[in-house]
């Protein structure tokens, strides 16, 4: 665990989330099978769908959102079909940043301001890259009547 807390402390774009997300589930995995490698995989691998599927989901409700139910069933068309080969979700982790992203911006189009700024600092935990979204989040906050500050420095 130390090393792995000592690899994110370097810099790299990968803060602590996700090595501590794969340790549960490989013990997870060994509840389960008894230490099999192929079960971690597995269940990896089904983690990586979900989020996948959850990112789809967001998707077409962000986009019946902006542009109506018909250009929404065509956008949720196109994106499912851009999904690489379903080997590539098990590779890596950026189902779970692509999931925080659609889910900070939907909480943001729908008014939840502050549960946009949880999702933005949670998917920010995983990777760095939603860190790009909490300027609008920061932006598209409410004021007071009056108030100078932003909403955010009431917390």
């Amino acid at each position: 665990m130390t090393a792995i807390s000592r690899s994110s402390a370097t810099g790299r774009n990968t803060p602590p989330v996700f090595p501590f997300l794969s340790i549960a589930i490989y013990y997870f995995s060994r509840l389960v099978s008894g230490g099999s490698y192929e079960a971690y995989v597995y269940l990896f691998g089904g983690l990586m769908v979900a989020f996948d599927t959850g990112s789809l989901w967001l998707f077409l409700r962000l986009a019946r959102r902006l542009w109506g139910e018909e250009r929404a069933s065509q956008l949720g068309w196109t994106y499912s079909l851009l999904f690489v080969p379903l080997i590539f979700c098990w590779w890596n982790f950026e189902g779970i940043t692509a999931f925080s992203i659609l889910l900070a911006l939907v909480l943001l189009v729908e008014g939840h301001e502050r549960g946009s700024a949880v999702a933005v600092g949670l998917g920010t935990m995983t990777k760095l890259v939603p860190l790009l979204i909490l300027p609008a989040v920061v932006r598209t906050g409410p004021r007071a009547a009056g108030s100078p500050t932003p909403w955010w420095w009431g917390w």
